[in-house]
């Protein structure tokens, strides 16, 4: 991810915090959806990570950012899971990055209900 470290304040003994260039990257996450090709995702770039996290970003957004160039094959293959697969199948790769996909769902269901309350 980062190429070099970045030196972030003092802690408590005066030692500086050290953050970036000293995690390796994560392994990319494979997944097959039914009858699909194998599909996989890169592990996503802190701004990538930052839009996912916005109030801003749907869950279909959030998927073809994931998914890059291959989304508009792995489309079909997702609709046509059910949605107890697609939800179970959303949690895990979420998680697999670190992004908290229950609060992902939270926030994507206060904003429909947003929207649903705006149009009425």
């Amino acid at each position: 991810m980062s190429e070099a470290p970045i030196e972030i304040g003092r802690g408590a003994n005066g030692a500086v915090k050290r953050f970036g260039g000293q995690t390796p990257a994560k392994e990319p996450y494979r997944f097959v959806l039914g009858d699909s090709p194998e599909f996989v995702i890169q592990e996503p770039d802190t701004g990538t990570m930052l839009e996912l996290q916005s109030d801003r970003t749907s869950l279909r957004q959030g998927l073809r950012l994931l998914l890059l160039d291959q989304y508009e094959t792995a489309e079909p293959f997702i609709e046509a899971l059910s949605w107890d697969e697609f939800i179970d199948w959303q949690r895990d790769v979420f998680e697999y990055f670190g992004l908290d996909a229950r609060r992902f769902e939270e926030r994507q269901a206060a904003n429909r209900f947003e929207r649903r309350r705006r149009r009425r």
